[in-house]
């Protein structure tokens, strides 16, 4: 291959490359996910239980689609489990929900018609008598006519069900002509507790997928997440909406601490770009994600010798509000 062949080749291969990277960057930032930062819950009177409660989570969570990509999103799945203790689900909504183009019933008309069968009888007659002998209905047929009607075609609007063994539950959304997948949607998840459950930390995770299109050539699927953890109050309780304002200003402490940490790595790594110190590279990327998310307190114990004082500090009154809340 000719070298000025072989240079234009790889100038557009490495042009498609970074507008493939461009436009995945540009799809992570064009979908949002927003859940509250605390909810309050309400038991649901009677209880059907003598040792335990019924309470109700009403769980709003909005979404944001960029105008650019907001064709490209197919659907949006939200799973809603536990994220330290388990209790089992009791009720959720909103159910399984189909939705048609088409309002009422199709009618349906169809014709089917019979036409005779050319016969012919040979008897070892002259062939003048054979032809004589062909059948005259040639032409003759029937005609029967049906009319009734049919269910037009429904597809998923809405598809939700269990999970984790009967103690979370799963919600997919799909957009339609007459209805938008961008937007607000309540949640509603019933549980059943024990009489003393006070506090408890749900777990969401929101994801978005659908399909891109890539240097205007082809489509290509994506999938794209976010997780949160909401702490839960007993409403008309104070010390139990205490906790969970503790909570979530212990977590934003951790992660501001965090960020705080990033930068100095990142300001070491310019300054000494190959002396970087083993101890700090050993920590897993996303560190207080983890911790937050997996409700795991040995991400503290395992990698404390790693942390800075500051993210130590905000690390260990983390997972002291976390169990405090927890135990309530």
């Amino acid at each position: 291959m000719f070298p000025a062949i072989r240079f234009h080749i790889t100038i557009a291969i490495a042009c498609c490359c970074l507008f493939s990277v461009a436009s995945i960057s540009a799809q992570e930032s064009s979908i949002e996910f927003d859940v509250p930062a605390l909810i309050g819950v309400r038991e649901i009177l009677p209880s059907p239980f003598a040792t335990s409660k019924v309470v109700e989570v009403l769980l709003p969570i909005s979404t944001v689609i960029d105008s650019k990509h907001r064709g490209d999103v197919e659907e949006f799945r939200f799973d809603v489990s536990w994220n330290r203790s388990v209790y089992p689900l009791f009720d959720y909504s909103p159910k399984t929900q189909t939705v048609s183009d088409i309002d009422g019933l199709l009618n349906i008309e169809k014709n089917q018609s019979r036409n005779s069968n050319l016969n012919a009888s040979l008897s070892g007659k002259p062939i003048d008598s054979i032809a004589a002998n062909l059948s005259s209905d040639i032409g003759r047929g029937s005609s029967v006519r049906k009319s009734f009607q049919e269910i037009p075609q429904h597809d998923v609007l809405v598809a939700s069900g269990t999970i984790d063994r009967g103690t979370g539950a799963f919600f997919r959304f799909h957009g339609s002509k007459k209805e938008t997948i961008e937007g607000g949607r309540d949640l509603l998840l019933a549980y059943r507790v024990p009489n003393s459950w006070q506090n408890g930390i749900l777990k969401v995770e929101c994801r978005a997928s659908g399909k891109r299109r890539v240097a205007g050539l082809w489509d290509e699927p994506f999938e794209i997440g976010r997780s949160f953890v909401v702490p839960l109050y007993l409403d008309g309780d104070h010390a139990s909406q205490q906790l969970a304002i503790e909570f979530v200003r212990a977590e934003q402490g951790l992660r501001k601490s965090w960020l705080a940490f990033e930068k100095q790595l990142a300001d070491a790594k310019k300054q000494f770009p190959y002396g970087l110190l083993q101890g700090q590279s050993k920590l897993p990327d996303s560190w207080p994600h983890l911790l937050i998310q997996s409700g795991d307190d040995q991400y503290l114990s395992q990698f404390q010798g790693y942390l800075t004082q500051d993210v130590a500090v905000a690390a260990g009154k983390f997972v002291q509000v976390r169990s405090s809340l927890e135990s309530n």
